[in-house]
């Protein structure tokens, strides 16, 4: 039996809508069943900048690292609220062009403050292990 072309169309539709639905299905649970991704917090990441040294040249700059790192961490837990200020103004109902410009003079001040020690923290670094381990040393990107 040969079925009007109307419905062979219909049919066809109504599989490849079946086939979509299922896979997109199938896609949303998947996220139940996969791992989260894992977040790194900012003092982790910091100690992501050898990872690829030698052992000797990792121990030289974990040792550079810790000495610096209360300073570090004190300056990113002055940006860090003076960032989310800076957003708060930005989404707030009443917004204040002078505010928004305190605050990110704030926020930029702060940032300024935690890149120079950690350009200071790299610096150090760098002068202190081998020419190899410099060839792996990465510049920190976004905090």
């Amino acid at each position: 039996m040969i079925l009007p072309r109307g419905v062979l169309v219909l049919a066809i539709i109504a599989i490849l809508s079946v086939a979509l639905n299922l896979f997109l299905a199938g896609n949303q649970l998947g996220h139940h069943f996969r791992p989260a991704p894992v977040q790194m917090t900012f003092e982790q990441r910091l100690h992501t900048w050898w990872r690829e040294m030698s052992p000797a040249d990792q121990t030289i700059a974990e040792g550079v690292m810790d000495a610096h790192l209360p300073e570090i961490m004190e300056k990113w837990r002055a940006f860090r609220p003076a960032n989310q200020h800076v957003n708060q103004i930005l989404h707030s109902e009443n917004f204040d062009p002078a505010e928004a410009k305190a605050a990110f003079d704030v926020a930029s001040q702060r940032l300024a403050e935690l890149r120079a020690v950690m350009q200071g923290t790299l610096i150090e670094i760098a002068q202190k292990v081998s020419p190899e381990g410099r060839k792996h040393i990465r510049a920190p990107g976004g905090f």
